[in-house]
């Protein structure tokens, strides 16, 4: 390792911005770049908040994958971490290139199927008056890197900063019905699966989400995708990072969200309740059960009866977002106000929908939600960060 040090040692000082990139022998960072059609993966060394130095490692290894199109993941998984480190440590410092952040792209790739848990920590359940265990939901949008996030009027905007973990192979699963009930399925094959992680945004329509809600089964995950999904909603970070032992990577990451220069957002990822393995255990149980996918883009869990590599898997939000759910008083009042008028006489919505509408319609009068110009910074330890504006 001692070439690589010597290398680092040239790299200019950090700035203020800068972002800690993780020590090889824990693990690789892995940036994508598109160069004259043809994609690229970039082994990151620095990152100083508006460029990265790194190394191309098609032109690394001399060999035709400088002109093939491979992914981080399909690079990674053609040469293996231990060859890629070897060559890494033994380069020339006039391998390592500056590459602007505008140039690099998403590690979520380009498909548009991806999951996410809803109340994965517990904080953040209390915040929105929830004390059910998570549940999963489709993400039925392509990812984005630092596009401006969409506003509109007629939406409540809402921002969670989240880890994405993508798997480097497709995980199956045996299935043994002759032996088990239907709601007992066998764990998918974890014991092989390993990931890439990445920062990544989850950005909602909250009055679109309240909208579709089903007010009896919050776990149905009912109205979470289409509220989820719309373009540009899942910003991503700049790089990919796939450690050498993934457990301990994911046990202990620090993330946060500002808005407009203010801490919003800041937990650990020590503060998940279900681990990606037991996320990835209820797709599967999702698609195996014929549970609902909520989403007009995709009608079902695992398309190919598996999980892809092209999947992400959004980790779930800590506390901090802007959404709270209304006080007891709120609703004892608007509920009161629903029979007293008569309402309930009138109107074909229940009580509880009747008290959700009206809180909707305060919701946008208070305008306390995401507006043009707000600017947002997204940040996780090893993984970058993300700066957004709303447009």
């Amino acid at each position: 390792m001692k070439a690589l040090y010597l290398l680092m040692a040239w790299l200019p000082a950090l700035s203020v911005s800068a972002n800690t990139i993780l020590p090889l022998e824990q693990g690789l960072t892995l940036a994508e770049i598109r160069h004259q059609g043809v994609t690229q993966t970039i082994a990151v060394l620095e990152d100083n908040g508006e460029n990265i130095k790194g190394i191309n490692l098609g032109s690394l290894f001399n060999r035709a994958l400088s002109t093939r199109s491979l992914s981080p993941i399909e690079l990674y998984n053609a040469l293996g971490y231990d060859k890629i480190v070897q060559h890494l440590t033994t380069a020339s410092k006039e391998n390592i290139k500056d590459y602007p952040y505008q140039q690099l792209l998403s590690p979520a790739g380009t498909h548009s199927l991806h999951y996410a848990v809803g109340l994965n920590y517990a904080e953040h359940a209390a915040e929105v008056n929830q004390q059910d265990k998570p549940f999963t939901f489709l993400k039925a949008v392509k990812a984005t890197r630092e596009e401006a996030v969409s506003y509109a009027p007629n939406r409540l905007l809402d921002y969670e900063v989240e880890i994405c973990a993508r798997p480097l192979n497709s995980i199956s699963q045996a299935l043994n019905t002759t032996t088990q009930p239907l709601n007992s399925i066998t764990q998918p094959k974890m014991k092989e699966a390993s990931f890439g992680y990445f920062l990544c945004g989850d950005f909602t329509d909250r009055a679109r989400l309240l909208n579709e809600l089903d007010l009896n089964n919050l776990q149905s995950g009912k109205g979470f995708s289409n509220a989820k999904s719309s373009p540009t909603y899942f910003p991503t970070g700049p790089y990919m990072v796939i450690p050498k032992n993934n457990r301990q990577f994911l046990a202990d990451l620090e993330l946060s969200l500002w808005l407009n220069g203010q801490l919003r957002q800041q937990s650990n990822t020590r503060h998940m309740i279900w681990s990606t393995e037991r996320i990835i255990e209820d797709i599967f149980l999702a698609q195996k059960t014929g549970r609902d996918t909520y989403s007009e883009n995709e009608p079902d869990w695992l398309p190919n009866g598996q999980l892809e590599p092209s999947a992400s898997i959004l980790t779930g939000t800590p506390e901090g977002v802007i959404m709270k759910a209304p006080s007891l008083w709120y609703k004892i009042q608007h509920g009161l106000k629903y029979v007293i008028t008569g309402a309930f006489l009138t109107s074909d919505v229940s009580i509880k929908k009747y008290v959700v509408n009206a809180y909707i319609e305060d919701l946008f009068k208070e305008g306390h939600f995401l507006q043009e110009g707000d600017q947002l910074t997204l940040k996780a330890d090893w993984l970058g960060t993300i700066n957004l504006t709303v447009e």
